[in-house]
């Protein structure tokens, strides 16, 4: 029995293609309400408290985003789900009630994402359009009593755009206007998580010398050479667990299961609700007995590091972020060069 589950349903999907995402692109199909209500009930008897959330990928993204969130809470034992600091632009630019129902939560803030100028947003959103209507957004908010909180995943190919952002901040007033609405406007500039589509950008990601490029006030995360962290880990013989007493599981729109450790990609796969039976996916989970469950739980870092790393790489990680980088990174290798194999 665990303390609490929470089961995100990727019920809609997401209007853009981010080339950022750490989850990975799915399509865009429903799931049905009557489906959502099955599947919770099933998990109920595995944990004294069950949040249900209906998004994955964008919140309010539903065109019914108004009951999908009483469905989240009615469907909820023991607890509610959380609104977090994030918003669905594509709506809020779309649908004039939104910013009025996003109003009525308990949320002074919101964060929106940019890539530098308008193509290169566009770009890495996915879509075109996205960076006016991030801006747009950003007026909505700032209109309505709210503040956005804005910030810039960087790589090799935007660094010289970060001028750029900056200088938006200033023409848009948006420090003086955060001000006026009570609060400091805030803007953060980081690498993100290199799983998901973000790996993908891999030959973009930043190294050493381009720090001396990014303003320290805005920049986060305490990040280390690939190759420092390479030998750091050659000498750690440490396995991991990855499980707890609090389990998030994602279930796509063909109702396969992941835990929220990374992407949503097969070997983080823990079974599937149209053959799997919820008892089984509970103990795939708990025994580490997904393909990266189990590699983490019984393969030492320094093997790990030792197949997978990059001993001359300069790019820069955070250790956590770099392990799940060598996780992934060995199933890839395995599916394109030993497809038959298994760990």
């Amino acid at each position: 029995m665990f303390e609490k589950i929470s089961l995100c349903f990727d019920s809609n999907g997401c209007p853009n293609r981010c080339r950022h995402c750490w989850i990975g692109h799915k399509s865009n199909e429903i799931i049905e309400k009557e489906k959502i209500i099955e599947i919770v009930k099933g998990f109920t008897k595995y944990a004294n408290r069950i949040e249900v959330y209906s998004w994955i990928r964008e919140p309010d993204y539903s065109d019914n985003y108004k009951e999908q969130w009483e469905l989240d809470n009615e469907l909820s034992v023991n607890s509610k789900p959380q609104r977090f600091e994030l918003l669905s632009f594509y709506r809020l630019v779309r649908d004039k009630e939104y910013i009025n129902w996003l109003k009525k939560f308990d949320i002074k803030k919101y964060q929106l994402t940019l890539f530098g100028k308008e193509e290169t947003t566009d770009y890495y959103v996915g879509r075109k359009g996205a960076y006016k209507e991030i801006l747009e957004a950003t007026n909505i908010l700032l209109n309505n009593g709210l503040l956005p909180r804005w910030q810039m995943f960087i790589y090799k190919n935007n660094l010289d755009e970060i001028d750029y952002i900056l200088s938006l901040i200033e023409s848009m007033n948006l420090k003086e206007r955060c001000l006026k609405n009570g609060g400091e406007f805030e803007f953060f500039i980081h690498t993100g998580s290199c799983d998901g589509e973000n790996r993908n950008n891999y030959d973009q990601w930043i190294e050493k010398s381009d720090i001396k490029k990014i303003p320290k006030q805005y920049f986060i995360g305490n990040l280390i050479e690939e190759k420092i962290l390479f030998e750091s880990l050659l000498e750690n013989k440490e396995t991991a667990k990855l499980n707890n007493n609090n389990p998030i599981f994602y279930i796509d729109n063909e109702f396969n299961v992941y835990p929220n450790f990374s992407d949503m990609s097969e070997h983080w796969k823990l079974g599937n609700l149209n053959i799997d039976s919820i008892e089984n996916i509970i103990q795939v989970y708990s025994e580490n007995m997904s393909p990266a469950q189990y590699l983490r739980n019984n393969i030492p870092l320094s093997e790990l590091v030792s197949i997978s790393g990059d001993s001359k790489s300069n790019k820069l990680f955070t250790e956590n972020d770099y392990i799940d980088y060598l996780v992934n990174s060995y199933f890839i290798n395995m599916y394109m060069n030993r497809k038959d194999k298994k760990i």
